[in-house]
């Protein structure tokens, strides 16, 4: 995913245009690097799959 600033809420924006966009995307799964940011995002998007 490329986004224009890399903060939690760029990537939760994008994350959330993925889930808009595919009505049935519900992972249960994410594989990232140890960036907070990107773990902030899926959070904000996806609650509960990091616990």
């Amino acid at each position: 995913m490329v986004v224009e600033n890399e903060n939690s809420v760029s990537f939760a924006e994008a994350l959330g245009r993925l889930k808009e966009a595919n009505s049935g995307f519900n992972p249960s799964a994410f594989m990232i690097d140890a960036s907070e940011v990107e773990q902030n995002a899926i959070k904000m998007t996806f609650p509960g799959i990091i616990g």
